[in-house]
């Protein structure tokens, strides 16, 4: 588990690492998991770091000069929608204004002693929810895969195995496409032609006959399915998807 805190007063990120450091291990639930937390700033050093590490929760301050909070969180929601974003901020007024990001949680930084365990213990709760992963097992091998993180599950020709291709790797699953297809329906899934469900959180466009994916990817859908792809990736981008 990888936690980040990013925010232009370095006393208090150190403080704010200090005490995430000391309550997991306190908790009763999370206290035996592996975990690593650090402070990164500037926003530019954060940004460079997540391309080539993932973050699963980034602690992030909403006024930082030069990029600020909301600027970052753009990015994430781009790049990285599957890190959990909590914004530690002073100016409540700027909380309207996150939301379209998709935020975790609002921590005040006045108020750490009464906020920062529940965002914590929460957070960790729904990174480590059997719900949110998808477990596959293939002779001797177990694999947890973060179901955010999933592009889309694609049926090999003329066999009984699904490929699941994520941001990361491609999996091997024995699997039928079908019942996969309904499995992940309120994850925020949706078919897009006989053998493959995509994940509406990576679809960067829906064009004519195929969709544009966030790794640049095209994938062709069938005709039958386009009003139904539309319609859920309507719904996904004004928020109101099934989760």
């Amino acid at each position: 588990m990888n936690i980040v805190v990013c925010d232009d007063n370095k006393t208090f990120a150190e403080t704010l690492v200090k005490k995430i450091n000391i309550l997991i291990p306190r908790s009763s639930n999370f206290g035996n998991i592996d975990f690593d937390c650090s402070y990164i700033y500037p926003a530019e050093k954060l940004l460079k770091y997540a391309e080539n590490k993932r973050i699963d929760i980034l602690f992030l301050d909403i006024t930082m000069p030069d990029i600020n909070g909301l600027e970052v969180a753009q990015r994430f929601y781009e790049d990285h929608s599957d890190t959990l974003i909590i914004f530690v901020t002073s100016y409540e007024n700027y909380v309207f204004h996150s939301l379209k990001f998709n935020p975790f949680r609002f921590i005040r930084k006045n108020a750490l002693k009464e906020e920062l365990e529940e965002a914590v213990i929460s957070a960790l709760g729904k990174l480590l929810s059997a719900d949110e992963y998808l477990t596959i097992t293939n002779r001797n091998d177990c694999t947890r895969i973060n179901i955010q993180r999933i592009l889309y599950m694609e049926k090999e020709k003329d066999s009984n195995y699904i490929n699941i291709v994520t941001v990361d790797d491609t999996y091997r699953h024995r699997a039928n496409i079908n019942e996969l297809s309904e499995q992940f329906k309120g994850h925020m899934f949706v078919k897009i032609n006989a053998g493959t469900i995509v994940n509406l959180r990576h679809i960067s466009a829906v064009q004519e006959g195929e969709l544009l994916m966030s790794d640049n990817q095209r994938l062709l859908a069938a005709k039958k399915y386009i009003r139904d792809i539309k319609e859920r990736y309507i719904e996904f981008m004004r928020g109101t998807g099934t989760v």
